[in-house]
């Protein structure tokens, strides 16, 4: 019986302890993920995976969420970055080898009165996103992945 109320009572009273959350800049993270087995890696085999990245903005916030002034203007982001995943039946030490190749084709626009400008890119080849060593351990309760090397090369020469 005390096993059960604390199984109810302390989560209450987390849920009642927790903060509000407050918006903030969202960085350079892809939002969302890929089904139930996000974060490891599939079975062996040749995968694609659409992605499509749309951000768009038109207000500017402080961390109050109070509109910053002259928040005129907007900015929009499309990307569009089919996902090429290969995973092999060889191992290294006990993972499966694989490789992922990511390349991205993106349009932006930018209005921004205060800078007395507008801007507009059309669509193009941006980011290649490489990543030659990707390993994953599988049992038949456990999955886990890592992401050995990494390559976030811009084709200026740029690193963001």
């Amino acid at each position: 019986m005390l096993r059960c109320a604390l199984q109810v009572i302390i989560p209450v009273v987390f849920m009642a302890l927790a903060g509000y959350a407050h918006a903030d800049f969202n960085g350079h993270n892809t939002k969302g993920d890929y089904g139930m087995f996000s974060g490891s890696q599939p079975d062996p085999g040749f995968y694609i995976a659409p992605l499509y990245i749309n951000y768009d903005a038109d207000t500017l916030r402080n961390s109050s969420g109070d509109k910053i002034p002259p928040s005129e203007g907007e900015l929009g982001f499309d990307a569009v970055a089919p996902i090429f995943a290969w995973v092999s039946d060889k191992k290294i030490l006990g993972g499966n080898y694989g490789l992922t190749i990511i390349p991205a084709w993106t349009t932006s626009a930018l209005e921004a009165p205060i800078l007395g400008g507008t801007s507009r890119v059309d669509w193009g080849f941006g980011d290649l996103y490489i990543q030659p060593i990707v390993l994953g351990w599988h049992t038949r309760r456990f999955h886990c992945g890592s992401r050995g090397l990494r390559s976030d090369r811009h084709l200026r020469g740029r690193r963001r």
